[in-house]
């Protein structure tokens, strides 16, 4: 019996359709329809459900899979929607299902929509929230019953992001999940590919989101809709985390490697949007891993580092006395960490220009800023290049 026959066997032993009617216009969000249902109905539905329904929502996962994406031989108009989707409504918000089951059952959600033709995708907004939710309280709650399962359904999350878009307003709880789960290990990648299978949940997550950034950068204003993703990455630039300092280094070098990798679907004739990223962040004070700004800094390449250069030695000597102590954070990490394509003759003339700015705020209204300028200097001269670009500094 194939996945619609199976389905559509289970449907014929419902002897009422009320219930299904009234999750149906939770499906659709649609509160003008609800339907008010009693306990007889609501009991007539889950008479209906299978007694082992964890078994059975297994068993339909095992028959999509069975499916080949885009067969033409798949009866897809037989499904009925209403019942189908109110089912998964059912397995995903009920207050009796077990993790196991809203985890299938969000699997069934993802291969399905992946799976069946354009314009006849089941994808139905309420649910693809609800699994959002149901993803990160697994994340979060360390259940290691679900374990085996999630694995197969964040590779099919994968699979749907490659064949469905995704509307705006979902990508910001879509982002959320995947950032969540780039943090499922320690070990730093050689490669993030969409044609690469690794069985590691972090690598499905960043390739996940790889999926999403080329499916959001083929669309009209995707600034906007790329940010986001670049934002939750860079989360990690912030030390007030509970995350171990062995993960979380591994991750900031996966991330620099992402970026890196996608650097130009985040860029455009009109827009850079890592640089818009690093500004953002940098003078934002709760971002305070001032060497790992700066190592993402040090891998743009040469157009994007000089405008943002130009734009950090514009911010040292602003009026904003909030920037100035900012970015007086970033000089010794940013000539720490000098461009990757640099030959030293520029490094000492971009390292000159930034020190004669340093020196210049020694002398600024702000006594904090003051302190941190000498402080900066201090610091810099105990190196012998260091010490003879303050001497031509000084001069």
């Amino acid at each position: 019996m194939n996945f619609i026959d199976y389905i559509k066997d289970q449907q014929n032993n419902l002897r009422s359709e009320k219930y299904v009617q009234m999750l149906w216009c939770k499906v659709t969000d649609n509160p003008e329809e609800e339907i008010c249902v009693t306990l007889e109905d609501e009991e007539i539905f889950q008479n209906h459900i299978p007694v082992e329904f964890t078994k059975f929502l297994k068993k339909c996962v095992r028959k999509l899979r069975d499916i080949k994406i885009d067969e033409e031989s798949v009866e897809w108009d037989k499904l009925d929607k209403k019942y189908f989707s109110a089912l998964l409504y059912y397995a995903l918000q009920h207050e009796d299902v077990t993790m196991d089951n809203t985890l299938y059952a969000a699997n069934i959600f993802f291969l399905i929509n992946a799976i069946c033709p354009s314009g006849r995708h089941f994808f139905y907004k309420v649910l693809y929230l609800k699994i959002m939710e149901v993803l990160k309280e697994f994340n979060t709650s360390q259940d290691m019953t679900g374990a085996g399962i999630i694995m197969y359904l964040m590779d099919d999350f994968k699979t749907f992001l490659t064949k469905c878009s995704i509307s705006e307003d979902l990508i910001v709880p879509t982002v959320s999940v995947l950032h969540d789960y780039t943090y499922c290990c320690n070990e730093v990648f050689e490669n993030i590919d969409l044609n690469i299978s690794f069985e590691n949940l972090g690598y499905i997550a960043f390739v996940s989101l790889k999926a999403l950034v080329e499916q959001l950068s083929s669309q009209k204003n995707n600034d906007k809709k790329l940010f986001p993703i670049l934002l939750a990455l860079t989360s990690n630039l912030k030390s007030a985390t509970n995350i171990s300092r062995t993960v979380r280094l591994a991750h900031q070098r996966n991330v620099r490697l992402f970026i890196k990798g996608n650097f130009n679907k985040f860029s455009s004739r009109s827009f850079c949007l890592v640089t818009d990223m690093l500004k953002y962040v940098y003078l934002h004070s709760e971002y305070d891993d001032f060497d790992g700004i700066a190592q993402i800094i040090q891998q743009l390449p040469g157009e994007a580092h000089r405008n943002f250069l130009t734009f950090f030695q514009n911010s040292l000597l602003c009026d904003n006395v909030e920037f100035r102590r900012n970015s007086l954070n970033m000089v010794l990490p940013i000539l720490n960490h000098p461009a990757e394509h640099e030959t030293n003759e520029k490094r000492s003339a971009r390292s000159e220009i930034l020190i004669n700015s340093v020196v210049k705020l020694c002398a600024d209204k702000d006594r904090d800023i003051q302190q941190r300028a000498l402080r900066i200097l201090s610091e810099y001269s105990d190196s012998s290049a260091g010490c003879s670009i303050l001497q031509v500094s000084l001069i």
